[in-house]
């Protein structure tokens, strides 16, 4: 039963056809190895990342890899460009809304989205020093270390899509080199 639902709503969001046969869209959306997979594809199809920067792209991409809610002010002393991520971030939530309230009356679970992990892999991936994230976001240091190296994990899989989305794929390598630096990755 969980998975003829399961495949109903691949049917209805044109991931699969009637006859249980993926599209040409749910062949490359089922490469994706992701915590979310059906939103990041929702986003992929509908070209959300083309216009974005790696470091907005790192940005994004972290809403979908914090797996526990956490009440995380940022700090309002704090001078960062704000307006960017926020901008995208709306046009995010705008972009998915419609597969979200599909899931929630499906009924199937959809992720809390959180502002903070955003902000802290954007002015990570823009250059920000690892002392100044943590300011920024008051996380900790093994919280924030595991937010790059999912995000990181999520880029490479989207970097898997060489064969149909050789344009995004590039950019997901070019922002994993902008994530994976010290203290996260200690240089050979």
């Amino acid at each position: 039963h969980d998975f003829c639902r399961h495949l109903d709503f691949l049917v209805l969001n044109g991931f699969a056809d009637h006859d249980g046969r993926l599209t040409e869209d749910g062949i490359w959306a089922s490469m994706l190895r992701l915590d979310q997979p059906l939103i990041i594809a929702e986003l992929i199809r509908k070209g959300f990342f083309e216009e974005l920067g790696e470091e907005l792209m790192a940005g994004i991409i972290a809403i979908f890899v914090s797996d526990k809610f956490r009440d995380i002010d940022i700090n309002p002393d704090m001078q960062w460009q704000k307006r960017p991520l926020l901008e995208q971030y709306y046009r995010m939530k705008d972009a998915i809304d419609g597969l979200l309230q599909l899931k929630v009356r499906h009924g199937f679970e959809v992720p809390q989205i959180q502002f903070w992990p955003a902000v802290a892999l954007y002015v990570w991936a823009g250059g920000a020093s690892w002392e100044e994230v943590i300011r920024l976001t008051s996380v900790d240091e093994g919280d924030l270390a595991m937010l790059v190296f999912r995000t990181a994990d999520n880029l490479r899989q989207i970097a898997s899509l060489q064969q149909t989305h050789p344009v995004l794929a590039g950019k997901a390598r070019r922002t994993l080199e902008r994530l994976l630096r010290e203290p996260v990755v200690i240089p050979t």
